[in-house]
């Protein structure tokens, strides 16, 4: 369960093909959390549904926003697709935490899920012939260059988080931020600068330590400046304009907004931007590319009801998980500027971290 709940809902498996059978395979650990939840007595097993409620009325909040909104059938297999993706990370992080202590499938998953991604992305590298081709071509069959970049280095968090457990883990999650550097994905750049950042600053045994592991982390944020004009301006090679990329956001904020204000009780429904972002921009885009304005347009006050959710199980995270921190900065340093949450992969991801963090109270004890 663990194996299909974390490899297959990735895309990693190119023989899935249809929607369909990855709508399938994600609901698995779902429909068995629920079966086990019917099926078990064991105070264990009941733990396993504290605060699922309060994630599944989220859940159905955004569901609610789908169907009183017209919905399109691309609009519906989007929303069911984010529910599934939801649900499934938040039982599959429960269930992580509850074996976290040892090796398990669930890490096996993220290391393969991790390895599988930066050989595919080394292969099309090498090919590439320059960084600014690597970018366009940096797509795996679950997401374009930018998504694919930002989950990455969210997962290869997680799996720094596991190295004291998890074989090869150091050398994995390197290679993958190395990598995700290299496909010139600005957002993940900065997600991975955050998460360094938060990483660094929570290292160190004595005071000594922290403070000189501090201080280099505040250096780290001047070569971060640094490397973001590097890597804006490998963008630029070939007269591609890296401020048109900017202004498309800022008009997608504005969009988000406006539709927001339209309907502020439901919002506008799953993927209603489509048709504005095409007038205005040329290309029919599906999100606000912001965690916030994205939910709000969606889903009006129901969204901001799920906002609300979600960062409450974040700041518990951040509160009580001190080594998925990295992680959690990172997921939301990359969902200010593009689609993450919202998103099937990215949001099963986040929603894993989440459910892991809260309530391991022992890890934030834990001498570092």
């Amino acid at each position: 369960m663990a194996f299909a709940s974390i490899v297959l809902p990735a895309g990693l498996v190119d023989g899935l093909g249809s929607r369909v059978p990855w709508i399938v395979v994600m609901s698995l650990p779902v429909l068995f959390d629920a079966a086990l939840g019917f099926l078990g007595a064991s105070r264990q097993l009941r733990s396993l549904f504290s605060g699922t409620l309060v994630v599944f009325a989220a859940v159905a909040a955004m569901i609610v926003a789908l169907l009183v909104n017209a919905p399109t059938p691309p609009g519906a297999l989007a929303a069911v697709s984010f529910a599934l993706a939801t649900l499934a990370g938040w039982v599959t992080g429960r269930r992580w935490r509850n074996v976290a202590a040892t090796l398990s499938w669930f890490d096996v998953g993220v290391l393969f899920f991790l390895g599988i991604s930066v050989l595919h992305l080394v292969v099309l590298g090498l090919g590439a012939g320059s960084l600014s081709r690597f970018h366009v071509l940096a797509v795996l069959p679950w997401g374009g260059s930018n998504y694919v970049a930002g989950v990455m280095v969210v997962m290869a968090f997680v799996l720094w988080s596991r190295r004291s457990l998890v074989p090869g883990a150091r050398w994995t999650a390197l290679a993958a931020g190395a990598v995700s550097v290299l496909t010139l994905s600005r957002g993940a750049f900065i997600a991975l600068g955050a998460g360094l950042l938060v990483l660094l600053w929570d290292a160190g045994r004595t005071m000594l330590t922290r403070f000189l592991v501090r201080v280099s982390a505040l250096v780290l944020v001047g070569v971060g400046v640094l490397g973001f004009s590097e890597v804006t301006q490998q963008r630029s090679v070939g007269g591609y304009d890296p401020g048109s990329n900017v202004d498309a956001r800022l008009s997608l904020f504005r969009m988000a907004w406006d539709a927001f204000v339209s309907s502020p009780f439901t919002g506008t429904g799953w993927l209603s931007l489509r048709e504005p972002s095409k007038v205005s921009l040329g290309a029919d885009i599906s999100y606000a590319h912001n965690f916030i304005l994205s939910f709000l347009q969606i889903g009006g006050l129901l969204g901001l009801a799920f906002i609300a959710v979600f960062s409450h199980f974040a700041l518990r995270c951040w509160r009580t998980c001190v080594t998925l921190r990295p992680a959690l900065i990172a997921g939301f340093a990359i969902s200010m500027s593009d689609p993450f949450v919202e998103s099937a992969v990215a949001g099963f991801v986040m929603w894993t971290i989440l459910a892991y963090g809260t309530g391991t109270m022992t890890e934030a004890r834990r001498p570092r």
